[in-house]
């Protein structure tokens, strides 16, 4: 983890450099500019009302009892 990188033999500043040479640096720095604008990935939360009552006791939250569904009841 805390290894100094020379940048001279970095081999992403090669493959960057090449595509710069074969495409152009507008083009690249616009890909890569847009590619992080529209880059959003949906993180999913849950809340703990999601839980099961099992994991909300293993977390240390209270127990929730909820009422049992119709077809439990027959």
């Amino acid at each position: 983890m805390n290894a100094i990188l020379n940048s001279e033999d970095s081999s992403l500043k090669k493959a960057i450099e090449g595509l710069i040479q074969e495409y152009g640096a507008v083009r690249i720095f616009g890909a890569l500019i847009l590619r992080g604008l529209l880059r959003r990935e949906r993180i999913t939360r849950l809340r703990p009302d999601d839980l099961p009552s099992h994991l909300r006791d293993d977390i240390g939250l209270p127990r929730e009892h909820r009422a049992p569904k119709y077809w439990e009841l027959r």
